[in-house]
């Protein structure tokens, strides 16, 4: 087996040359990281190249987007239940109970039973729970592509959300071709942490508590409002809250390397709907901030906007400013951290909960200081 491509920081793991492959010839593999990357069996491949032509995650993907037809609204859901288990406004939930209503398919991220994050297919109401909130770990998408064109082909309405190379990975695995019945809702995406970390992270749980992590919020917003970064879940029925993953998180030590060279942290999207926090509602919009969440949604062409007059029904909306969306993943990729190497080499060394020590809060004192603000809290 050969990696097919030696510049980690140029893939972004999405698995279209993986599921374009004719020949089954490549394997998305895992590294010591936890990232997925393609492994070519050269006693397979025939050369066809496919895999190279399907990839989206280059300079040129955004050319021929068309930023100047976008119109950018704040939502929140006027059903107050799904707003709250939504991370933001809850968009995702009005379109995708739509198109499930239409008879049509809805493809998104959850985290399942066994606390991994995967990218399923929904065709029911039931299933598009599992889809609300924030996954900030690498989605497994295997499959999912093929799933999507099968769809298609079928003359099912589909909607697909994922980040924006997931997204343009959708689109290179069509290979140009245009569907009228796909719907594409991209997010603006700080990146995507390991999976390993994620893993080890919950396998530290339930060592240290004897039992198994259920239910993980990766922000409990019913509980600690919108905006702070604090997850939850549960071990034998006992509630728990902590920072330490957000932390992990945001330390930047833990994200694909891809993600520091990211081609789609801009302003022109690539899918049909751009969804995000809309942050710039505090200085723009102040009397919309009730704690509870709000979208911004970028509506990014004609085939959106009609979906959206059809939508507007079961929100809370209106029209926003440029300005107001603007956030630093709409102007620059995330920097890599300088303590990357570093982490990983300790990692290597001694293990996760060495770097959970250092990098994730839980030396004694932060866990002093969280015990305290715990009891605040209560």
């Amino acid at each position: 087996m050969k990696i097919l491509t030696m510049e980690k920081k140029e893939c972004c793991g999405c698995g279209a040359c993986e599921q374009i492959c004719p020949k089954n010839a490549i394997t998305m593999i895992k590294d010591n990281e936890g990232f997925s990357y393609p492994s070519i069996d050269e006693n397979l491949c025939i050369s066809c190249n496919l895999c190279e032509k399907v990839c989206g995650f280059d300079e040129d993907t955004l050319d021929g987007k068309d930023k100047a037809a976008q119109r950018y609204f704040w939502v929140k859901n006027s059903n107050e239940e799904e707003r709250m288990r939504s991370r933001s406004g809850g968009f995702f939930y009005i379109i995708a109970k739509w198109i499930i209503s239409q008879g049509g398919v809805v493809y998104g991220s959850i985290i399942n039973e066994d606390n991994l994050v995967k990218h399923i297919r929904a065709t029911d109401i039931d299933s598009l729970a599992l889809m609300q909130g924030s996954k900030y770990v690498e989605s497994d998408i295997t499959g999912i592509y093929t799933q999507v064109r099968e769809d298609l082909t079928n003359n099912i309405n589909v909607l697909f959300t994922g980040t924006g190379c997931q997204v343009a990975g959708l689109y290179g695995f069509l290979n140009g071709k245009t569907y009228d019945n796909l719907i594409t809702t991209d997010i603006v995406c700080h990146g995507t942490c390991s999976s390993r970390v994620f893993k080890d992270y919950i396998d530290f749980w339930e060592n240290k508590k004897n039992g198994k992590v259920e239910n993980f919020n990766f922000r409990n917003k019913v509980k600690f409002g919108w905006e702070p970064a604090i997850e939850s879940f549960s071990i034998n029925n006992k509630d728990y809250y902590r920072r330490n993953y957000s932390r992990l998180f945001y330390s930047h030590n833990a994200m694909r390397p891809s993600c520091s060279n990211c081609y789609f942290a801009n302003v022109t999207r690539i899918g049909d709907f751009t969804l995000a926090d809309f942050w710039g509602m505090k200085k723009f919009y102040p009397e919309l901030d009730d704690d509870k969440g709000v979208s911004s949604v970028f509506v990014n062409n004609d085939k959106a906007m009609d979906i959206w007059t059809a939508l507007t029904d079961y929100m809370n909306c209106g029209a926003i400013s440029e300005e107001s969306v603007i956030q630093p993943n709409l102007l620059r990729a995330t920097s890599a951290a300088t303590t990357r190497e570093a982490f990983w080499k300790l990692y290597g060394d001694k293990g996760f909960e060495a770097v959970f020590k250092v990098y994730g809060g839980y030396d004694m004192k932060s866990r002093f200081k969280w015990f305290i603000k715990m009891l605040v809290t209560r």
